[in-house]
């Protein structure tokens, strides 16, 4: 239950203090979201759009809001960063502001947002939906995927895993994630109990598009001497 009960409260945070509060508000460990990028006419020039429908995973219909407010965030992108409609996986950081109606805002980290692309944009077939349903079950009876769900530095912290959201890159003939996070964007940096990276995870895909956010399957590689090891299914 919220301690603060009016706005006049919340001024005399800090910023660090009202970013606990946020983190524990929306249950949340970072402040990386996804929202949903609305652009404007041509003609308002003085920004390109708003992002809108923050939330904390792609298929909530929940939208996120500060404390003691009753209307969703939106945040304005300027007019010299024009971006395509759609959704983004988008950093942001806490912010203290001059206005009277709230005493805080999330500022966008816009050189670090990434656009979410679906590497097939026709609808799935029931077939294929069934392979990763049944896929997914595999995976929760593995001891390996039990171990994963495990809180930091133990496992991966969530037990949201049955897909995965990667920054896909080219170096060369190279093509791999290069940045991987759960589908509730908690970022993966090594494997359960150790110093070693989860990433460059190999790509073999010829349909991706270099610098772009995609969501993947995933499987555990039992050719490996890593327990662990996670390839593309």
């Amino acid at each position: 239950m919220l301690k603060y009960t009016t706005i006049k409260e919340l001024e005399k945070l800090s910023v660090s203090e009202f970013g606990d509060l946020l983190k524990h508000y929306w249950k949340t460990e970072e402040f990386t979201f996804v929202a949903t990028f609305v652009s404007e006419k041509k003609d308002q020039n003085k920004r390109a759009g708003s992002f809108k429908n923050f939330r904390k995973r792609k298929e909530e219909k929940s939208y996120l809001r500060y404390p003691l407010t009753t209307f969703p965030i939106s945040l304005t992108v300027p007019a010299n960063k024009p971006l395509e409609e759609g959704d983004y996986v988008v950093p942001c950081q806490v912010l203290k502001t001059p206005f009277s109606h709230y005493p805080f805002s999330l500022q966008i980290k816009l050189k670090s947002i990434r656009k979410i692309e679906r590497i097939n944009k026709q609808e799935p077939s029931i077939n294929i939906v069934k392979r990763c349903e049944s896929k997914s079950r595999e995976q929760k009876n593995d001891a390996r995927y039990n171990d994963l769900c495990q809180p930091k530095p133990m496992g991966w912290g969530t037990k949201l895993l049955n897909y995965l959201v990667g920054f896909y890159q080219e170096n060369g003939n190279e093509k791999s994630f290069t940045k991987i996070w759960t589908r509730n964007f908690r970022k993966i940096d090594n494997y359960p109990n150790s110093n070693l990276p989860v990433c460059p995870l190999s790509v073999s895909s010829d349909e991706l598009i270099p610098d772009q956010v995609y969501t993947f399957n995933w499987e555990f590689s039992d050719s490996s001497s890593n327990n662990y090891q996670t390839v593309l299914s």
